[in-house]
C-alpha cells in the first residue's frame, strides 16, 4: 500500500499537478506569527524546545486522523489521506521545472533571468558570472533533491502521513524569520531540521553512489566526513551531498571556469536515477516482507 502511494504521489508530482497553486504555506506563517506575537507564545518562542510545542498541535491533528481512518472501509480513506497529504509535503517547487527554466535562459543568453531562476532554487545571493550560476545551480539540485523530495519520502516511509508532515513542516519552520523568535529558537529549529535530515541525507548519498561513480562519491563522502568541524554548525546535509554528489558526477569542486549547462543536467539525472535506485529498493523489499 505505501509503495503505491508513493508511485502515484511520484507520478502526480512529476506529470500531472501544477503544484504550486494548491500548495499554500501562508496558513503556516500566519499561525507561527500569530503564536509569536502572543504574550503566552512569544515565551515559546524564546526556547531551544520552542519548534517542538510550535509544531504539535499541527502534527497532532495529522496524527489523530491517521489513527481515525486506520485500516476503515478496507484502507480506502487511509489510502486516500496518505496519497493526498504525501502530495501536499512534496517540493513545493517542481526542481525539474525550475532547472530547466535557468538552462532556457542560458542557451538564450539571457543573464538577468538566468539569475532570477537560480535564486529561486539557491541559497544564498545567486553569482554574477555565468559559470559561477551553473555551478551553484548544480549543487542546489543536489541539496535541494533531498529537501524537495527525499527527505519527504524517507519520513513517509517511517511514520506515514505524519512523517511527511513532520519533515515539510520542519523546513517551513526554519524559513520563517529569524527575528520572531530567540536565538535559542533558532538553534533549536535548526538542531530538528539536523536530526530529520541525518539519515535520509546518508541514503541518498549511497543512492548517488549506485546511481552515479561509486568509489568517488565514497571518497567524497569521507573526505567531508574528514573535514567536518566538531561542533555542530546547522544545515550540514547541505555540504555532505554537495561533495558527494560532484563526486557521483566526478567533478571537482573548484573547477568554476569549467562549469557549463551539461553538469546541470547531468545532476538532474543523477536526482532522478537516485530516486529509481530508491524505488526499486523499496519495491524489493515491499515483495521480500
Amino acid at each position: 500500500m505505501t509503495f503505491i502511494v508513493l508511485l502515484l504521489a511520484l507520478l502526480a508530482e512529476r506529470f500531472l499537478l501544477d503544484q504550486r497553486d494548491w500548495r499554500k504555506t501562508d496558513w503556516f506563517q500566519r499561525y507561527y506569527l500569530a503564536l509569536a506575537h502572543h504574550p503566552q507564545g512569544g515565551w515559546i518562542t524564546s526556547r531551544f524546545w520552542g519548534p517542538a510545542a510550535v509544531l504539535t498541535p499541527a502534527l497532532a491533528a495529522v496524527a489523530l486522523f491517521q489513527w481515525f481512518v486506520g485500516d476503515s472501509l478496507g484502507g480506502i480513506p487511509a489510502f486516500l489521506f496518505g496519497l493526498a497529504v504525501l502530495i501536499y509535503c512534496l517540493g513545493p517547487d517542481d526542481l525539474d521545472n525550475q532547472a530547466t527554466d535557468f538552462l532556457y535562459a542560458q542557451e538564450r543568453g539571457e543573464q538577468e533571468k538566468a539569475r532570477l531562476a537560480a535564486a529561486k532554487l539557491c541559497d544564498g545571493e545567486p553569482a554574477d558570472s555565468p559559470a559561477g550560476l551553473v555551478r551553484q545551480v548544480r549543487e542546489a539540485i543536489l541539496y535541494q533533491s533531498n529537501r524537495r523530495i527525499f527527505g519527504v519520502i524517507f519520513w513517509f516511509l517511517i511514520l506515514g502521513p505524519l512523517g511527511a508532515a513532520l519533515y515539510r513542516m520542519s523546513r517551513y519552520l526554519l524559513q520563517t524569520q529569524e527575528e520572531t523568535g530567540s536565538e535559542e529558537f533558532f538553534q533549536g529549529r535548526q538542531r530538528l531540521v539536523f536530526i530529520l535530515d541525518w539519515v535520509p541525507t546518508r541514503a541518498l548519498v549511497l543512492a548517488f553512489a549506485l546511481a552515479g561513480n561509486f568509489e568517488n562519491t565514497l571518497e567524497a563522502w569521507r573526505r567531508w566526513e574528514r573535514q567536518r568541524p566538531a561542533e555542530f554548525r546547522g544545515e550540514e546535509a547541505q555540504g555532505l551531498l554537495i561533495q558527494a554528489g560532484n563526486g557521483a558526477l566526478m567533478i571537482q569542486d573548484e573547477d568554476d571556469e569549467e562549469a557549463n549547462s551539461a553538469q546541470v543536467e547531468a545532476a538532474l539525472s543523477l536526482v532522478w536515477r537516485s530516486l529509481t535506485v530508491w524505488l526499486v529498493i523499496l519495491g524489493l523489499l515491499t515483495l521480500i516482507f
